[in-house]
């Protein structure tokens, strides 16, 4: 029993690296798993590395191409068309409960961190804490529905949307509007205004999917931020 436990924590353990690595584009789009140097890597057998990688294929985040070894997916426009139709739905659908119990004080504090954002000179900072306050907003919304079932299934593509805020780059002036959209976002659901709130998270996804889809049919390039 004890054995079938450190099994299953060795699973999880790689899982969640090579998930991050994934994520985070350290493995790319299309790149070919080594499972022996993951073994030599994580000092273990194949098992749990095979274990971790059947359920990253799980997650649809690597193919196993019988034959020929698992792979990290690529990014199709269709795909991300889909995922980000999803999840247009997921947030308005969230709103309608998380728009009470999203937490003041957190909101607030985000207005002051995005506000901040205005005067930031550093271009590289400004983009990463972008991203950052960004997914706080957005997973605070799924994350205070207290709807379960919503939650498991929006993790299961959010993945994909971090991945694909690699897919395009951000200047300037594209990163302030971002930032007053999201000002208005969190304005809104401040002050209880679903109808504003639902419009403004709609509409918000909407562009990005435009972004998301434009970037990848024209070149399919990705950004890492250090």
């Amino acid at each position: 029993m004890d054995l079938v436990k450190l099994k299953r924590g060795l699973i999880e353990q790689i899982y969640d690296e090579l998930r991050e690595r994934v994520v985070n584009l350290i493995l790319k789009p299309g790149t070919r798993i080594n499972i022996p140097e993951l073994e030599e890597e994580f000092e273990v057998s194949p098992t749990p590395i095979k274990g971790a990688l059947k359920k990253l294929s799980e997650r649809g985040l690597v193919v196993d191409r019988f034959g020929a070894g698992y792979f990290v997916d690529t990014l199709s426009t269709k795909k991300m068309e889909e995922i980000y139709s999803i999840r247009k739905i997921f947030e308005s659908h969230a709103l309608e409960t998380s728009i009470s119990l999203f937490p003041k004080e957190i909101l607030r504090q985000l207005q002051k961190e995005f506000t901040s954002l205005f005067d930031e000179s550093d271009q590289e900072k400004m983009h990463y804490e972008f991203y950052r306050l960004d997914q706080t907003v957005h997973l605070g919304v799924i994350n205070y529905s207290e709807n379960q079932t919503l939650k498991n299934f929006y993790y299961q593509i959010y993945d994909f949307v971090k991945i694909a805020q690699h897919s395009y780059r951000l200047e300037r002036v594209g990163l302030i509007k971002q930032i007053e959209t999201h000002l208005s976002i969190v304005e809104a659901i401040i002050e209880g205004d679903l109808a504003r709130s639902k419009e403004l998270t709609e509409n918000h996804i909407v562009e990005v999917r435009g972004l998301v889809v434009k970037a990848l049919m024209s070149n399919g390039q990705f950004w890492v931020s250090h």
